[in-house]
């Protein structure tokens, strides 16, 4: 959903203003441009994520593959990497995922109790096999892979955020 016409002056007016006020209200304003600009989904290889209002987009060169950020007041980053991944290395149907993922737990943790657990997200075409690192409220590493998806999709932040990106990763179509 697009804002055009008078909406979207008034939209851009109140944002100029709320910029001069100060600049932790600048990733709310870049969230809202981008929305106004893209609507709300991002694609990548085929496939799409719907954005809620405070995430976006960084148009920032860092890959080839999409960036998303959330807007926030406070200090600190908070992000989703969709990361392109070698056809190689692609989960295959017939593989076992799940057993994939709680060998790589396993070792990562090098037989002490580790902060890792894997879990599954159900979204509109298929399931993601994700596996998340981190205790509240510290900052959360989530890492999601679907069979026959050549892209892994990673969240790092705080833990309520981490709520929002597991919704958006329902989303994948």
């Amino acid at each position: 959903m697009r804002v055009k016409g008078r909406a979207a002056w008034i939209v851009l007016c109140l944002a100029l203003v709320i910029l001069t006020l100060g600049g932790s209200y600048r990733s709310y304003l870049r969230a809202l441009a981008w929305h106004m600009r893209y609507g709300q989904y991002v694609r990548f290889g085929g496939h799409r994520l719907t954005l809620p209002l405070l995430w976006w987009e960084d148009d920032r060169p860092r890959y080839e593959s999409p960036f998303l950020l959330r807007a926030h007041g406070a200090h600190g980053s908070m992000g989703i990497d969709i990361l392109w991944i070698p056809a190689e290395q692609m989960p295959r149907e017939g593989s076992d995922l799940p057993k994939e993922q709680d060998q790589e737990i396993s070792r990562l943790s090098h037989g002490g109790k580790p902060h890792m657990s894997r879990y599954v997200i159900k979204t509109k075409s298929q399931d993601l096999y994700c596996i998340r690192q981190g205790t509240p409220p510290n900052f959360y590493s989530i890492q999601c892979q679907a069979y026959g998806l050549q892209y892994l999709i990673g969240y790092m932040g705080p833990y309520a955020p981490e709520k929002e990106a597991e919704q958006i990763f329902s989303t994948l179509e």
